[in-house]
């Protein structure tokens, strides 16, 4: 099966119509394997990752790109950037939502970090997680023998996910690829046994064995899981940035960020 997936992904890859392709790339799983396909399909490509100082992002990335001889671009965002980033994205999405303000923020970063490169064109893993058990709530499935059902509801659910990213691609200028989402990929990674998927010790299993099979190092390719908002740092600086202007919670924050009323 690691075979069939691993295939599916690199033809996953080859349907994105472009000749040099950035990548978000956090040091994780799923950003290494895009990395690994498009070096496997001889594609040119450049590593971008975005994170506030000391962010895990940064230190995953540069660790995986130095190991691989991948070439890779770091921006490291300061205090004012990650005031005005945050502000933004909040009144660009209209959400006082901690999780899609934080993972907006990395992602408008790195897509204008890339825009600035002269790239037309970035790579998320943005289904990964969705299709090969990812989340904390696939180990909450795996005791109830509801792998594949929960694999199937975060499919359906990724939706808004798109539609967020989406807006903020138009913002930027620029395209977003999600080589997970491919329908081909999804398919087979359906008919993947729950148990090649998540134990009770790891999560996306399969995907960790196909990027060793490709040339990752085991030690690489067992990071746990950090989510976006987490892993760059925004989700802290949001926290920070709460304290320091007296609010309670980071949604109050977000809140008088917006210059007006929530859309209903």
């Amino acid at each position: 099966m690691e075979t069939k997936v691993e295939e599916a992904l690199l033809k996953a890859v080859s349907k994105i119509n472009a000749n040099k392709t950035g990548i978000a790339f956090s040091g994780g799983i799923d950003s290494t394997l895009l990395a690994l396909a498009c070096r496997k399909l001889g594609r040119k490509f450049t590593l971008y990752t975005v994170g506030l100082q000391g962010s895990a992002d940064i230190e995953w990335a540069t660790k995986v790109a130095v190991k691989m001889e991948f070439p890779l671009k770091i921006k490291i965002v300061n205090k004012q950037e990650a005031v005005e980033t945050i502000h933004n994205i909040a009144n660009l999405l209209r959400t006082d939502d901690p999780i899609h303000v934080g993972v907006g923020c990395m992602t408008h970063t790195v897509e204008k970090f890339a825009k600035d490169s002269n790239e037309n064109i970035v790579l998320f893993g943005l289904g990964a997680d969705e299709a090969f058990a990812g989340y904390g709530s696939h180990m909450k499935a795996l005791e109830k023998n509801e792998v594949h059902e929960e694999c199937q509801r975060r499919l359906a659910g990724v939706t808004k996910d798109i539609e967020r990213d989406s807006k903020i691609s138009e913002a930027v200028g620029i395209k977003a690829a999600l080589p997970f989402l491919d329908e081909e990929l999804v398919e087979t990674a359906m008919q993947v046994k729950p148990e090649h998927k998540i134990s009770k010790g790891q999560k996306k299993i399969i995907l960790r064995k196909i990027a060793i099979n490709m040339g990752l190092p085991e030690e690489l390719a067992e990071r746990p899981k950090k989510a976006a908002q987490y892993g760059s740092g925004f989700d802290k600086a949001i926290e920070r940035l709460a304290k320091l202007n007296g609010y309670e919670t980071k949604k109050d924050y977000l809140a008088s960020l917006l210059s007006d009323e929530l859309e209903p």
